[in-house]
């Protein structure tokens, strides 16, 4: 009964609400009834049409829901005369009085009205429980939504019963499904700090335009306003968003872990001002074109860690891992397999800034042109380590442009290419082989055939 009741349920056992019949009895008994149930001089059991349909002057103080999945206590404040009716924790009654809910932690978006039949539509149900600020949760179901559902309060955590337990389902054409930050109302000002979501599914359609998708300045009507900071996704599943990715990333700091991006038209594309990001242990799936996509503006330089992703079944012509913009970026722990028919390289490295990592990858049963291709004006550093390859590949590193410092440690090929790496362009570079499988490099027109342990060339 007392987390039926929240915070002011002990109180209320005490304070003479219920008969001394009822304090023995059973749950249901004691809230609906039975042998004693409610004083009736302080508390009557109603429902929230009930609620609404009052009039008068209000003479018991409390008053407990029955219907299904809004149950709760309420109390009257006759001090409020302005808050609005939002079903879930204010009812507002024929002669104005209002109702509140008392409760503790985290609020049900079935208190606004959310049924999870897979059928009705909950968007403004689910919407009406975020705009409180409160932590939300979401039972299991499946609650079809027509619009895009925004978190925009500072702390707010949106919560699931399971990836595969609570399911939002786009019903409708063409919108995005959930946003971290608000770019609608030009009076939105600041950012949604440090803001979760966790623990559900969402699923898309042919003409859903984003699954999940963190604000940054630049998407907002106002300079600042609206944007995401510092927030978290974990345990969420993206599925079927059929133009555009699963997840689109454009704020300054964030952590993704434990997710799976799956069957949409890119897995996860990252842009616009994204200062710093971690990405560890998703699965990224099924893709029509590349799995992970990264432009970030030259001037916005990025530092962003990839670690224990898997990357499969998906790239464009292009490649599977495509990577344009500036920042100091890090593979790690990487398996890659299977890229779409017409995919051109594994990863597709174009002028990304001063220091990209690639270290310990395993890439397996392709059919691409190469498993690395960089091809840069502008990359200061670049190291590859602990590169082993599977199958149909033809070269495994092909590197053209100016590449002043680059290191190939520890690569593997053992069957299937022509070549662990092919350098075009010789020009102010300083190369480091260590340790790597003699099956020939190609340094523009030569061709080393066996490597020392250790060797270094200059121009």
């Amino acid at each position: 009964m007392l987390s039926a009741l929240g915070l002011t349920g002990a109180a209320l056992l005490t304070s003479g609400m219920w008969t001394s019949e009822s304090k023995g009895d059973s749950v249901h008994d004691s809230v609906y009834g039975g042998s004693g149930g409610l004083d009736p001089a302080c508390c009557s059991y109603t429902t929230i049409a009930g609620l609404r349909a009052m009039t008068g002057p209000v003479t018991v103080p409390y008053a407990f829901v029955t219907d299904s999945g809004c149950e709760g206590m309420f109390y009257y404040d006759d001090s409020d005369t302005l808050s609005p009716d939002d079903t879930g924790l204010v009812i507002v009654s024929a002669s104005g009085a209002r109702w509140k809910r008392i409760y503790q932690g985290e609020i049900s978006i079935t208190w606004f009205g959310a049924v999870g039949d897979g059928a009705a539509d909950n968007t403004a149900a689910i919407q009406a429980a975020l705009d409180s600020g409160l932590p939300v949760w979401m039972p299991p179901g499946t609650y079809a939504i027509t619009g895009t559902l925004r978190v925009k309060a500072n702390g707010q955590l949106l919560r699931g019963a399971g990836r595969f337990v609570t399911v939002l389902k786009n019903t409708a054409n063409g919108s995005a499904l959930l946003h971290f930050g608000d770019n609608t109302d030009p009076k939105t000002t600041g950012y949604a700090l440090s803001c979760a979501a966790r623990d559900f599914t969402l699923e898309g359609n042919a003409q859903s335009s984003e699954g999940v998708a963190f604000l940054g300045p630049q998407d907002d009507v106002a300079t600042w306003g609206g944007a995401s900071r510092a927030c978290l996704l974990e345990g969420v599943r993206v599925s079927g968003i059929g133009s555009g990715p699963a997840l689109r990333v454009s704020t300054w700091t964030l952590t993704v872990t434990g997710c799976e991006f799956w069957n949409s038209r890119q897995g996860i594309r990252i842009g616009q001002q994204v200062y710093a990001g971690r990405f560890i242990a998703n699965y990224i799936s099924g893709h029509a074109q590349e799995g992970i996509y990264c432009d970030v503006p030259a001037s916005k330089a990025s530092a962003l860690l990839f670690s224990g992703n898997v990357v499969q079944w998906c790239g464009s012509a292009a490649g599977m891992i495509v990577l344009s913009g500036g920042g100091a970026w890090t593979f790690q722990n990487t398996y890659v397999e299977v890229p779409n028919a017409g995919c051109n390289a594994v990863w597709k490295l174009s002028n990304p800034g001063t220091n990209v990592t690639i270290d310990g990858v395993h890439y397996s049963t392709g059919t691409g042109e190469k498993a690395i291709d960089v091809v840069s004006t502008d990359i200061r550093l670049c190291t590859v380590r602990g590169l082993q390859i599977f199958g149909n590949v033809r070269r495994g590193v092909y590197i053209t442009g100016t590449l002043p410092i680059t290191t190939i440690d520890s690569v593997r090929q053992p069957s299937g290419t022509s070549s662990i790496a092919l350098i075009d362009d010789q020009s102010e570079r300083k190369m480091t082989f260590v340790n790597n499988a003699p099956t020939g490099i190609e340094m523009g027109a030569a061709t080393i055939k066996s490597l020392a342990s250790r060797m270094r060339s200059r121009p």
